[in-house]
């Protein structure tokens, strides 16, 4: 049974792992910056709901890892040190794509450690980007696209408090006085994703997923 949060919504319990599934209309604004059938790593693959969304959009999932996989042909393995033992093949891979966990002494480790073996794209909360702790990373980010809220928790029919965003981190730095390309939303995402949530107010939605 959730507990209630502030203004009243429903607050429910932080999954192990951070083990929130990612919902396919999350997925579908990065469609249009990937090109045309890319090959990609999952090295968050949960139960494997970004490679399905991924896929049926034509793109290619070529290995995916999970520190506690939860669907067949999702291999063991840990997204920080990924790429170490020889155990991943990076040849037939464009990049990476996926819903990393957002407690933060998880989340920058995935970032450095994976954006430094290919492109990496990567799906968390938009205030990330605002925060002190995110300043030495930005240097590798390259692009931020806008989300917008997501509904994290399954069975729920209002999104949570926290806009997400993907960003795109790659092995090198970006030149002193480079900018980032920051990507909005839309109409048509707007759009989506007001329907998705409703049109209720902020006491409505659900606290569910929390940075930490």
């Amino acid at each position: 049974m959730p507990k209630k949060g502030r203004y009243g919504a429903e607050k429910f319990a932080k999954r192990k792992e951070d083990a929130y599934d990612t919902p396919a209309n999350a997925v579908t604004p990065l469609m249009r910056l990937l090109q045309p059938m890319t090959s990609f790593i999952e090295p968050c693959a949960g139960q494997g709901n970004m490679i399905r969304a991924l896929a049926a959009h034509g793109h290619i999932c070529v290995d995916a890892f999970d520190v506690a996989p939860r669907a067949p042909g999702i291999r063991l393995g840990d997204a920080m040190d990924l790429g170490l033992g020889g155990k991943l093949d990076l040849t037939a891979a464009d990049c990476f794509v996926s819903n990393p966990p957002w407690t933060r002494r998880l989340m920058h480790p995935i970032i450095m450690n994976l954006s430094q073996l290919l492109p990496t794209w990567l799906l968390f909360d938009a205030d990330w980007m605002h925060t002190i702790q995110a300043i030495p990373i930005l240097r590798r980010c390259r692009v931020i696209l806008s989300v917008g809220r997501v509904r994290w928790i399954e069975g729920t029919d209002k999104a949570g408090y926290h806009n997400a965003a993907w960003y795109l981190f790659t092995p090198t730095e970006r030149a002193p006085g480079e900018p980032i390309h920051y990507i909005e939303r839309t109409k048509h995402d707007r759009d989506q994703n007001q329907r998705r949530r409703g049109r209720g107010r902020s006491r409505d939605r659900v606290a569910e997923r929390e940075p930490a």
